[in-house]
């Protein structure tokens, strides 16, 4: 069976894991605990990235992405799509802005068809707020917050409405260090982009959003499971539609989705292909 997999080990546990692109981590939705607040989920994700300097990005620095759908009942996953990034310019004349301009690359597939689509994309930062530090100052990343997932984004705003309206609420946060085996085409270079023992540092934020009628019933659950690293170069990109986040291994996004008269779980996972410094 054709697969994608990093092997994954705690840094702290003993044993290794292999994370597969495309399994499904369980068969139904989990029990549902405390509600999380969207702020918590943030900063957690945020942590890895206390110490990066947004202005220490380089023209050349790239990443590559392959997203890949699949449904229960598949021998296999399919492969939707195929991403690259690389900044292209960095302009940092103006005294307190530096803009980076992000090629972006993309190659969807349809019926074993390819579609290529080729865009750039503008990051703004500001000096003074990328200087602060991020545990003092959070708004360095603003950007990849409003970015990093639509549902996130109505979680944090739908939680103060009526509950007549419908909410969605986080649940079920677990986060975790692990070392994950560097992509294949990391791999084959001589010294690994500079990783020991070509493992990246990475911290694993898995957590459940789940969807709500006008009462309190749940409707939908989604499950997410998301590996990130410093490691990995940081600048805003897209992972699924309109969202977006940087430093990532892997997303990946498990539901349940009508099928006639029946459900059926998919799940979609964005992996980290590769990645290049200047």
């Amino acid at each position: 069976m054709k697969t994608s997999k990093h092997y994954i080990q705690p840094l702290l546990l003993a044993g290794v894991l292999t994370l597969w692109t495309g399994c499904f981590e369980h068969s139904g939705d989990p029990e549902l605990g405390a509600e999380l607040s969207a702020e918590t989920l943030l900063t957690e994700i945020e942590k890895p990235f206390y110490d990066v300097d947004i202005l220490d990005k380089s023209v050349g620095e790239s990443l590559s992405y392959v997203t890949t759908q699949r449904f229960q009942g598949m021998a296999d996953y399919f492969i939707v799509s195929e991403q690259g990034f690389e900044i292209t310019s960095k302009d940092d004349s103006d005294p307190e802005y530096v803009l980076f301009k992000i090629e972006n690359v993309n190659v969807s597939y349809s019926e074993g068809q390819g579609k290529l689509t080729v865009k750039e994309m503008s990051l703004t930062v500001q000096r003074a707020t990328a200087a602060a530090s991020l545990t003092e100052n959070a708004t360095v990343l603003s950007k990849a917050k409003e970015q990093l997932n639509e549902y996130l984004f109505k979680a944090s705003q739908v939680q103060t409405q009526e509950e007549d309206e419908g909410r969605t609420s986080l649940h079920n946060l677990r986060v975790e260090q692990y070392l994950v085996e560097a992509p294949d085409k990391v791999k084959d270079r001589p010294n690994c982009n500079g990783l020991k023992d070509c493992y990246l540092e990475t911290t694993r934020v898995r957590f459940d959003l789940a969807f709500r009628d006008g009462g309190d019933r749940v409707e939908n659950v989604y499950n997410y499971d998301l590996f990130i690293s410093p490691q990995v170069p940081f600048f805003a990109v897209p992972i699924f539609t309109n969202i977006g986040y940087s430093g990532v291994v892997q997303f990946c996004v498990q539901t349940w989705i009508p099928n006639g008269e029946n459900n059926v779980l998919i799940r979609e996972c964005q992996t980290l292909d590769d990645y290049s410094w200047d």
